[in-house]
């Protein structure tokens, strides 16, 4: 995206306007500039560590139908108006997918774990996929604690409310 298109488009979104600013791209450039021009999109860029007593296997419980909350998720993280790039989408669902072989395995009743990372380094788009993966596996009650400010808490709630419900 060039800088010109991209500041137009900053300058867009600021009135309100940036979804018809966008009609005149095509949907590949304009999905593109879209991710340029809104702030709070993280793109993961490395795969996380993943500290467990039991190691990851390579069957992924709950194998996904058209139906499930992770394939919804996915196709909305996929194409859906804050759309990833097809790179973070895999490595969102690889860790996930670990993450969720050792939960259908685990023995223990109460499941804890805790996500750490930089500032827009994809933390809460990784969480949001293993909640919806965790619907899947019929997990009934999650807590998600997201800090000590007010303001952060009502964006991280919202965000999830977004995202896992389209």
């Amino acid at each position: 995206v060039g800088l010109d298109i991209l500041r137009e488009a900053i300058r867009a979104r600021a009135r309100g306007e940036l979804e018809g600013f966008l009609e005149d791209y095509g949907p590949g450039e304009a999905n593109e500039i879209r991710r340029a021009a809104t702030p709070g999109i993280a793109f993961p860029t490395d795969k996380g560590a993943l500290i467990a007593k039991i190691p990851p296997s390579e069957e992924i419980p709950g194998t996904p139908s058209s139906a499930s909350t992770w394939e919804a998720h996915k196709d909305w993280i996929l194409e859906g108006p804050y759309s990833l790039p097809e790179s973070a989408v895999s490595s969102i669902s690889r860790t996930t997918g670990d993450i969720c072989s050792i939960l259908d395995r685990s023995e223990d009743d109460r499941i804890y774990g805790l996500v750490v990372g930089y500032v827009q380094s994809g933390k809460t788009a990784n969480y949001t996929a293993l909640l919806a993966r965790a619907a899947d596996m019929g997990f009934t009650f999650v807590i998600v604690l997201s800090g000590v400010l007010n303001d952060l808490r009502y964006q991280t709630q919202v965000r999830l409310m977004r995202d896992l419900t389209g």
